[in-house]
């Protein structure tokens, strides 16, 4: 007779990368302890901050954490998906919140929707929050071809784990665009 071991594994990576960012991280990890959906680890990667960010997380007890020095946000964003281990990827980073408590709960719904054929991507609308108010910015118009002719933010997208590692991760060369440049490689590679 044999035992089976449940898959334990998260189904989602939430990852927050940061640096000197305490005043902005309460917003964040708040927004992120409300959702009502098990299977969720919190990945953070800070950048060796010097204004108490790296204590206050720590006493936070994220899943994973790492503190070093980094060469910017998307090689920090490298590292967190080195550490992660869910089937899917998500980038809250400091100063990012969900836009409610049913968000993760939604984006769970929707890919147990999809069953066996489940996307390589899955995005939505993004809030902005400012001086103005708020401002919702909507994607639905995102297709392969489209995508040349804006942008998606990458705060709006979840990442297929498998789909991250067929194209490799960021180029963290590109200082400020990194996450366009891979979402083109994605839609290129017919994700």
């Amino acid at each position: 007779m044999s035992a089976t071991v449940p898959d334990t594994r998260p189904w989602l990576s939430a990852i927050t990368v940061c640096f000197n960012a305490r005043h902005s991280l309460a917003a964040t990890v708040q927004s992120l302890r409300v959702q009502q959906v098990p299977g969720v680890e919190w990945v953070v990667v800070d950048g060796a901050s010097t204004d108490g960010s790296t204590d206050w997380l720590r006493a936070q007890q994220p899943d994973r954490f790492l503190s070093e020095p980094d060469r910017g946000i998307y090689d920090a964003m490298n590292k967190a998906i080195d550490l992660s281990t869910g089937d899917w990827l998500f980038f809250l980073n400091a100063g990012d919140t969900f836009a409610d408590a049913q968000t993760l709960a939604d984006v769970a719904a929707a890919l147990q929707r999809s069953g066996d054929v489940a996307p390589d991507l899955l995005w939505g609308d993004v809030l902005y929050v400012g001086a103005r108010g708020v401002r919702r910015r909507r994607f639905h118009w995102v297709t392969r071809r489209r995508l040349l002719f804006g942008d998606l933010c990458h705060q709006a997208v979840f990442v297929r784990r498998a789909l991250m590692h067929r194209l490799g991760k960021f180029d963290a060369s590109l200082r400020y665009n990194a996450d366009f440049d891979w979402l083109l490689r994605a839609f290129r590679a017919g994700a």
